[in-house]
């Protein structure tokens, strides 16, 4: 049953909706304790502010991550901690003619001066298929799952150089105009000779 909002007296005793001024009317669905109260006015808030906040509260709370939490899925349960959308091509590492080795990845993370402050370090698998029946078994013998990977891997394969372009473009030229500068300058040319020939380039090119 929906109990609708209504206000009360200092007494307890119900209020009708009186017209009220702007300032003297309390918004519970934003916040209760920013809201203005009139001495003879109190809110009572409805079942539809109580639910509206509880599902705001676990909006908030979805959308904080953990570094330490896994990105996907990968069967355990729930109370291991672990959350996050289903994997899209779930593979059989197992299945034969596949083989799985691991390797160390690294990067490097920099100061505003390009100076390495750190260098993290996480292990990940490379996965090796032998043959067609290997590939097959990978997804499960799931032929459908093992075209659809096939046409999503090769056409991330084929966009790799346009998507570098497009994040060069939405960054703006100065990062890849200071990186041709340095490079310029380390191959003997002067600073202002450096910048003036790769300023004529980015503007043949249309980039600025």
């Amino acid at each position: 049953m929906n109990i609708p909002r209504y206000y009360v007296d200092e007494y307890g005793n119900k209020l009708p909706m009186a017209p009220v001024k702007e300032h003297d009317m309390p918004a519970p669905e934003k916040n209760v304790l920013n809201a203005r109260f009139s001495l003879t006015r109190l809110p009572v808030l409805s079942d539809n502010d109580v639910i509206k906040g509880a599902s705001a509260r676990k909006k908030r709370k979805n959308k904080m991550g953990n570094v330490n939490v896994a990105v996907e899925n990968d069967g355990d349960d729930e109370s291991t901690g672990k959350r996050g959308r289903a994997k899209a091509f779930p593979m059989d590492l197992t299945a034969q003619g596949v083989t799985v080795t691991t390797e160390e990845l690294t990067k490097d993370q920099k100061n505003d001066a390009g100076d390495v402050i750190k260098t993290h370090k996480v292990t990940a698998n490379v996965i090796a298929v032998s043959d067609l029946n290997g590939a097959l078994g990978l997804f499960g013998a799931d032929e459908v799952k093992l075209w659809e990977f096939l046409s999503e891997a090769a056409t991330a394969y084929e966009q790799r150089t346009a998507r570098q372009r497009l994040n060069a473009l939405a960054q703006g030229p100065e990062k890849n105009m200071e990186r041709a500068i340095k490079a310029l300058v380390g191959g003997g040319f002067s600073e202002d000779k450096a910048r003036e020939i790769v300023t004529a380039q980015f503007k043949a090119e249309g980039l600025i």
